[in-house]
C-alpha cells in the first residue's frame, strides 16, 4: 500500500472543507499502522484549525487512549474498529490479534473521550 504525504492528505480536508463539505469519510485511512504519520496528520488538522468532522477505520490493538484523545481534538466523530467476529476462536484463526476484552476496553475508552463507536464484522469466517 502506498501512501499520500501528511501534507497532501491535509491540503485535501482543506481543501474539502473550504469547498464547504459538512463532513469526512476516511476509508483506509488506518491512522495507527504508523504512529508518527497519524499524529502528524492529526496535528496538522488540529494546527490549521480544519475543523470538519471525520470518520475513520481503527484497529484496536494499534490504537491507545492518548491517540483516541488526539483524534478527538482532531474532531473525529466516529471511529470504526474491526470486530471480525465474537468468537474467541473464530478471532484467534483470523491471525489478526484481535482479543475481545482490549476491544472492549478500547470501545470503552473512545466512547469515555466522545467518539461514537462503530464495530465491523466478517460473516462465513471458518470455525
Amino acid at each position: 500500500m502506498r501512501y499520500h504525504s501528511a501534507k497532501r492528505v491535509l491540503d485535501e480536508m482543506d481543501y474539502l472543507t473550504k469547498r464547504g463539505d459538512q463532513a469526512v469519510l476516511v476509508c483506509g485511512f488506518k491512522l495507527p499502522e504508523s504512529r508518527e504519520r497519524a499524529l502528524e496528520i492529526l496535528q496538522g488538522k488540529i494546527d490549521r484549525g480544519i475543523k470538519t468532522p471525520f470518520w475513520s477505520e481503527m484497529r484496536c490493538d494499534l490504537v491507545d487512549e492518548e491517540m483516541l484523545k488526539i483524534l478527538r481534538e482532531a474532531n473525529a466523530e466516529t471511529i470504526s474498529f474491526g470486530l471480525e467476529s465474537a468468537n474467541p476462536e473464530v478471532l484467534r484463526k483470523t491471525s489478526k490479534g484481535i482479543v475481545l476484552e482490549d476491544l472492549r476496553r478500547m470501545i470503552e475508552s473512545a466512547k469515555s473521550v466522545g467518539l461514537n463507536v462503530e464495530l465491523s464484522c466478517m460473516y462465513g469466517l471458518p470455525r
